[in-house]
């Protein structure tokens, strides 16, 4: 499943997307997310550290949300193939649509099948990425799922996004990469590429 990482002053944080975009977006249902969650991320950030963020796919969103709402603390972020708009989140607008015995029996086949689901996305299963993916879909209940579409959905389809994320580049260095395989479909607007610190492509099969 998508994550953000945060990298700072020897300390590395680590979330999955819907329980940090829980937590930055102060205007969701609370019935979309974990009330606990919300007060617990704020609260694993110490004040005195500073972030460099890498954030992939859902997880861009989050990053870059949490650089918003954080900038002070925020030195850098990555984007790899971090969401722009809706055309990169088709999944996510996917399953924010569906019924939620329709996302359970997703979430199930996934899990039955965990090479695979990595397969589909064009990862290589090996040992290693099987090893995660069992350990993320074995974390990820259907509702959190599905409550993690709909708030990127929720957040990516209103052109304020994309005037929030114009800013963030103006104001902080942001990094744009990609894989070989999967750069055609990364919805990245010329502006952003013009403004970005950097572009770089992943090589590497299976990426």
């Amino acid at each position: 499943m998508p994550c953000v990482t945060l990298i700072g002053d020897n300390r590395r944080l680590v979330m999955g997307a819907h329980a940090a975009s829980a937590a930055f977006r102060s205007a969701a249902p609370r019935a979309r997310g974990d009330p606990g969650r919300r007060s617990n991320i704020s609260e694993r950030i110490p004040d005195a550290c500073f972030y460099h963020l890498v954030g992939h796919s859902v997880g861009g969103v989050v990053a870059a949300l949490f650089a918003c709402r954080y900038g002070a603390r925020v030195r850098s972020l990555v984007s790899v193939e971090g969401n722009f708009s809706l055309k990169d989140a088709f999944w996510s607008a996917r399953v924010a649509a569906m019924a939620p015995a329709e996302v359970a029996a997703l979430l199930a086949g996934y899990r039955r099948d965990p090479a695979g689901w990595l397969a589909g996305a064009g990862v290589v299963p090996t040992p290693e990425t099987l090893r995660l993916a069992e350990c993320w879909l074995a974390q990820q209940p259907a509702s959190t799922v599905q409550a993690m579409a709909q708030a990127v959905v929720a957040e990516t389809a209103p052109a304020a996004y994309r005037d929030r994320l114009r800013e963030l580049f103006v104001r902080l260095p942001v990094h744009l990469l990609a894989g070989e395989h999967s750069r055609g479909g990364w919805d990245v607007p010329q502006w952003a590429r013009r403004a970005a610190a950097s572009q770089a492509l992943i090589r590497e099969p299976g990426t």
